[in-house]
């Protein structure tokens, strides 16, 4: 089982006052998956290997006192230098959205980031480390629904 506790207050972007509670997962509980396709174990190894783990992490849940509604939710993999993935986490911001009419807390952008022992720029910096940045925005949310009428016979 993971542990919650409380951390702080925190002014959100959209300037309401939230409650900030931060989260470990230990990775005997962990339902968090780092699947990463293909690092190298050596410059001269030309084949590619997966890498493909459930580590522990931690982060933190934004919540709007007043409604309940998620706020953000941030995640952190508990990978370490050895791993061929040394970084892996992911912040996703909620907000109001309004879908058929009717308004809805839902994912309005989130921002990941992968970091990797890369072979080929090791060779170049003797660091050889490549970050990823990966940034999504959730756009046109639509409502889907269906109607059905029982006819008597």
């Amino acid at each position: 089982m993971g542990t919650v506790h409380w951390s702080r207050w925190q002014i959100s972007e959209s300037d309401v006052k939230v409650a900030v509670f931060r989260f470990a997962i230990p990775q005997s509980a962990s339902h968090y998956l780092v699947d990463f396709c293909c690092y190298r174990k050596s410059q001269d190894d030309p084949e590619e290997y997966p890498f493909r783990t459930k580590p522990a992490y931690h982060g933190e849940l934004y919540v709007d006192p007043a409604t309940g509604a998620i706020d953000r939710i941030t995640l952190e993999a508990e990978l370490t230098e050895d791993d061929p993935v040394t970084a892996s986490s992911i912040a996703v911001q909620y907000g109001q959205v309004n879908i058929g009419g009717k308004d809805y807390i839902c994912p309005i952008r989130s921002v990941g980031v992968t970091q990797f022992h890369s072979r080929a720029i090791e060779s170049i910096d003797k660091i050889g480390l490549e970050t990823h940045v990966n940034i999504v925005h959730f756009l046109n949310y639509h409502k889907f629904g269906s109607t059905s009428r029982i006819l008597p016979r």
